[in-house]
């Protein structure tokens, strides 16, 4: 293929798939985040070479198709060269640097122009209006137009200054080339027409657009008329899908672009361009007659190199995925024809019925699952059949003796592991159920990703019968660490997180289902790592002085100075006052000068600043009836299986005797009914200064008082609190630093 047929080719794609509606984000914080159990990213680079551990049917539909195919062809091999780090497609800002970087070559004192590649056809709503192709064959061309006539030459000039307005077009600008001079050479007032005529694309003016090509297919000394036919047809989909509303293509201008698509298929003399016109009559196809082209997608898809999917998505699996977003998410919307019918139709084949069943959690998809595994025997059937299984079905019985049968080598095996103990489980086999987690355990915790063994893990917690054994299992090693929005596709997670954190489960059994005095004993418990027991130890002492249960508070104040530094004059001055009173407020003073305290265990990361410093958003202290360690964490908790009774009933851990569980009920009874941190706080404070004003430490507890109504979580009585403390500092101690410090209280933030 010549030089000039190459430059064409990559030059006329004036069209790459629409941006419609792009995600507007919130301005953060996206603070770092650990996931020990992801929902719909596998994110572990051996996923596209077969290691898939227990499946999610949450997971993106890109990883259920890599599932299904390991599950139904048990001969299909992983990537031979190993694990390789994810290519990524160049961004847009890489596509105008390099016309740009281009354009100075020649022109190096030019101001250079600002391009933005989406163009908006409504508030928020976007369009990719010039592809990467489009800045390639800028660049290609010019270089062959230099080539020619010369980097100085006025030919090269001419070529550019119509080449600046046709990337000019952005949002609310319609700008089009002057015709070129007649006394151009030929090519270059070919070059000027191509130019208009793709202004006027760029431009939304698609008819005049497609009027022009048609007059350059007509042209036979120019070097684009054999690319003019299917820059008609790429006029006709780009108005389609910009004609109408969101995501609603228009049909009958579709089929104007089909037919012109076919016709260009159909001369042998438009050769050059028959595999782009291909590839557009298949994203055609996909919105025209949607059923059709399912069939052919899940066919061709079988075909395709599985490990490469994991570095560069093939188009058949991009217009895969889309029919099935459209088909299960928008109820059809920008496809022809009834959803339901063309849904039907798609599901004939095995594989796109397996993955819209597995998605679904009605009965019927449940009944139809179990059906469909004993027509086929298939393992990917089974994991389907086992995960929406229930210990009442009258099928369980025979699919907890397939599981039984399925090989440890299988890929399979930690779906159907998972599963079939829930199911043990759920039928009162615990006994039995724990002794054969514990014997897979081991080979899980080598062989497994760590998503998964989490998801184990958080199960085998719900069967400990000691308080050790609990322990044990409340702390897991998250699978990764990353934004808060990463999980819905907007961040990226990384592994660096490797030490043992409290997850959402075990996180809530302490801090919801324990007294003070059992977290006492876990801190004192070889179970947990020396942070973790520090951690619990923190929360556990300011859980006691906020309920008033003093030889707790002390027990723990001495075991605390023996291991934290940096607390140590701090806990034992509490330690040494003479007065229980004494005691209050100097574990009170204490706490306001340690922002990070607060009566509760944290999930995951938690907090990111030291407990010694102040949060800029305002993660001080406390909240009332505070549930955000869990709010956080919903990935984990949507699944109530996933969770140590949870299922909305009262926490009843079996390790706990009536008493004690009596207790924890109170606690949490209290605590939950207790007011915000900074009005806790300073109703603490003005008591104690009331009755004594002479205590040299009150100015500065004043002072810290009101500063945790402007840090600290408020509601609508934190005013009044602030207020008080404020006006008592400065009535007491006017002259004191603290006062000139506190120039303001602070109104209601809650």
């Amino acid at each position: 293929m010549t030089r000039v047929r190459v430059v064409l080719i990559t030059a006329m794609a004036v069209f790459v798939g629409m941006r419609c509606l792009q995600p507007v984000l919130g301005c953060g914080p996206w603070l770092p985040t650990a996931y020990f159990t992801f929902s719909y990213h596998p994110f572990d680079e051996r996923y596209f070479n077969g290691r898939l551990g227990v499946l999610q049917p949450t997971y993106w539909r890109i990883y259920l198709y890599a599932a299904y195919r390991y599950l139904s062809e048990p001969n299909l091999s992983g990537d031979p060269a190993g694990v390789r780090p994810a290519t990524r497609q160049g961004n847009e800002q890489n596509w105008v640097t390099a016309w740009l970087t281009a354009r100075r070559s020649i022109r190096p004192d030019d101001p250079l122009p600002q391009i933005d590649v989406y163009r908006e056809t409504q508030p928020y709503r976007y369009y990719l209006n010039y592809p990467e192709d489009a800045f390639r064959n800028a660049v290609q061309t010019l270089e062959q137009r230099i080539s020619q006539f010369g980097a100085d030459s006025r030919e090269v000039a001419e070529w550019l200054k119509a080449q600046d307005i046709v990337f000019s077009n952005q949002t609310g600008q319609n700008r089009i080339p002057e015709p070129a001079p007649k006394d151009l050479p030929p090519v270059i007032r070919a070059d000027r027409d191509y130019q208009i005529a793709a202004a006027y694309f760029y431009a939304g003016n698609f008819d005049e657009a497609a009027a022009r090509f048609r007059a350059i297919a007509t042209d036979s000394d120019s070097p684009w008329r054999s690319w003019a036919p299917y820059l008609v047809a790429r006029c006709f989909v780009r108005k389609s899908a910009l004609m109408g509303e969101e995501d609603a293509w228009d049909s009958q201008t579709l089929a104007q672009a089909e037919s012109q698509l076919r016709s260009v298929l159909q001369n042998p003399q438009l050769e050059p361009v028959h595999k782009p016109s291909q590839k557009l009559l298949n994203l055609v196809s996909v919105r025209l007659h949607p059923a059709q082209r399912s069939l052919e997608l899940a066919r061709n898809l079988r075909l395709i190199n599985l490990s490469q999917v994991r570095y560069s998505e093939p188009q058949e699996l991009i217009d895969y995925r889309f029919l099935l977003d459209r088909l299960l998410d928008l109820g059809g919307s920008s496809l022809v024809g009834s959803a339901e019918e063309t849904l039907a139709v798609a599901r004939q084949d095995d594989m796109t019925d397996w993955i819209v069943t597995f998605q679904d959690s009605s009965s019927s998809a449940r009944e139809h699952t179990v059906e469909r595994w004993r027509q086929t025997q298939s393992e990917a059937w089974l994991v389907s059949a086992l995960v929406k299984a229930s210990v009442n079905h009258p099928a369980l019985p025979e699919l907890l003796r397939a599981a039984r049968q399925v090989s440890s080598n299988s890929r399979a095996y930690p779906s159907v592991m998972f599963h079939r103990f829930r199911l043990m489980m759920e039928r009162g086999e615990g006994a039995e159920t724990r002794r054969e987690m514990d014997g897979l355990l081991p080979e899980a915790e080598v062989e497994w990703p760590r998503s998964s063994l989490n998801l184990l893990l958080g199960m085998r917690l719900k069967l400990a019968t000691t308080f050790d054994e609990f322990l044990k299992f409340a702390v897991r090693v998250p699978a990764g660490v990353g934004t808060s929005d990463s999980e819905g596709g907007f961040g990226e997670v990384n592994e660096h997180a490797r030490e043992p954190m409290f997850h959402a489960d075990s996180a809530r059994i302490l801090n919801d289902g324990l007294p003070t005095r059992k977290l006492l004993d876990a801190a004192k418990s070889d179970q947990l790592s020396p942070v973790l027991r520090e951690k619990v130890a923190l929360a556990a002492w300011v859980r006691a002085v906020l309920l008033d249960q003093e030889p707790t508070a002390l027990e723990l104040a001495a075991w605390l100075e023996q291991r934290r530094p940096d607390f140590r004059d701090s806990f034992r001055a509490y330690q040494t006052e003479p007065t229980p009173g004494a005691r209050k407020f100097a574990a009170v003073l204490l706490i306001l000068k340690t922002p990070g305290l607060r009566p509760l265990i944290e999930v995951g990361l938690g907090r990111q600043e030291p407990v010694t410093e102040m949060s800029i958003y305002r993660d001080n202290w406390w909240c009332p009836g505070d549930q955000w360690p869990y709010s956080q964490h919903v990935e984990d908790l949507r699944d109530p299986l996933r969770v140590l009774y949870l299922n909305g009933q009262t926490v009843t851990p079996p390790f706990l005797n009536e008493q004690e569980l009596e207790q924890a009920g109170k606690e949490r009874e209290a605590l939950e009914t207790m007011s915000t941190a900074p009005n806790y706080l300073c109703r603490q404070v003005v008591e104690w200064v009331r009755r004594n004003p002479k205590d040299p430490r009150a100015a500065e507890a004043l002072h810290l008082a009101v500063r945790s109504t402007r840090r600290g979580c408020g509601d609508r009585d934190t005013g009044k609190f602030s207020r008080d403390a404020f006006r008592l500092l400065h009535r007491l101690y006017p002259d004191s630093p603290w006062a000139r410090k506190t120039k303001y209280w602070y109104g209601s933030l809650g």
